[in-house]
């Protein structure tokens, strides 16, 4: 398999531009002379090229899929988008932000918007960018969201008219740096949330699952999310993982001013859009889950895809109208969370077992 990849490695945003030397990977270059640095380069390439290097062996290998179907992100959009989501309080001078060429599949899932993730070889975090046509990306999700809305204002009429004008004045706000500016505040939440099972030490799928009860957030998520308990509860907790980050991510842009959100939680929407109440709430809560924390541990191939809005949207819609669901209604009960918690304790047993035994 021949590979033609390019990654571009953000170092700072002061040298943005000179920082954006391309590295071309060929399966049959080697690698090791590159790393050995046959050619004198201006020091910060080479710190590029070295980084990017490493970062291409992490992800992929010769049984990778490698899909050329979206357009890189430009020069243009990845600097406007990086340095908006630091303004609004993302600390994306802690990672390691990539932009690249190609999306993949690999033993990572890069085949989303963006990726985040801790490697395997490495002790870093990492943002990585996927190629994506953001204009057009923009125009789909305003569609969706304002086909919704529109829906659920004049035919259904569970929504509040001013809460779909304020909806159309935030997706009025975007553009291909506010998009991507989006996608790294929500991917940084993710690097928030692993720091913090790092500090409560929780990395068990039980562990997490009562984290999230214990704190309040399931039962504030499932006000939102139509049925969320009919999910297996591996599948709760990608879920209400997804809706923490974009919880995170509404915070930062609510903090900048103006009651400005830009895009709705892709998770918790039909709720939010129903009862913009049960929004804040989950902000709130989010706030006193997710702390500052400047260190993590060194738990390895750890990573978070983006879930595509869109997708995840119509599945939920799908479930809505189909249901009986009321936004704001609690409909699990102690015992079934309990159930879970063991049901999850149940499947780690059983694979600590498979291990020992092997």
């Amino acid at each position: 398999m021949e590979i033609y990849a390019k990654a571009e490695l953000i170092i700072d945003t002061n040298i943005l531009e000179d920082s954006f030397e391309s590295f071309d990977y060929e399966e049959n270059i080697d690698l090791e002379e590159i790393l050995l640095g046959v050619i004198e380069l201006d020091k910060k390439i080479v710190v590029n090229i070295r980084e990017k290097a490493a970062m291409l062996m992490e992800i992929i290998d010769h049984t990778s899929e490698i899909y050329y179907d979206h357009p890189p992100r430009t020069r243009h959009e990845i600097n406007g988008g990086y340095k908006l989501a630091k303004r609004k309080g993302a600390r994306l001078e802690e990672v390691k932000v990539y932009n690249l060429y190609f999306r993949f599949k690999s033993r990572y899932n890069g085949t989303g918007l963006a990726l985040m993730c801790r490697p395997e070889h490495v002790n870093e975090e990492w943002i990585i960018l996927l190629p994506d046509d953001t204009k057009k990306t923009i125009a789909a999700e305003r569609k969706f969201y304002l086909d919704i809305a529109r829906s659920y204002t004049l035919i259904e009429q569970i929504m509040n008219p001013n809460e779909q004008n304020r909806l159309i004045q935030n997706l009025d706000l975007l553009n291909i740096h506010e998009r991507c500016a989006q996608t790294l505040l929500h991917e940084y939440g993710h690097v928030l949330h692993w720091r913090v099972f790092d500090d409560l030490h929780i990395h068990k799928a039980s562990d997490i699952y009562t984290w999230f009860y214990e704190t309040g957030y399931l039962k504030n998520v499932i006000k939102r999310y139509p049925y969320l308990e009919k999910n297996e509860p591996l599948d709760q907790i990608t879920l209400l993982k997804e809706s923490l980050v974009e919880d995170y991510r509404i915070s930062l842009n609510l903090e900048s001013g103006n009651d400005i959100f830009i895009l709705p939680n892709k998770v918790c929407f039909s709720g939010d859009f129903q009862i913009p109440e049960l929004m804040l709430e989950g902000v709130e809560i989010m706030k006193q889950m997710i702390r500052r924390t400047e260190s993590y541990s060194k738990r390895r191939n750890i990573y978070n895809r983006e879930m595509d809005s869109i997708y995840i949207g119509r599945q939920i819609e799908a479930i809505r109208r189909h249901t009986k669901w009321i936004p704001g209604s609690t409909s699990i009960t102690e015992k079934e969370i309990l159930n879970n918690i063991k049901k999850l304790r149940m499947i780690e047993d059983v694979k600590t077992e498979v291990a020992v035994t092997n």
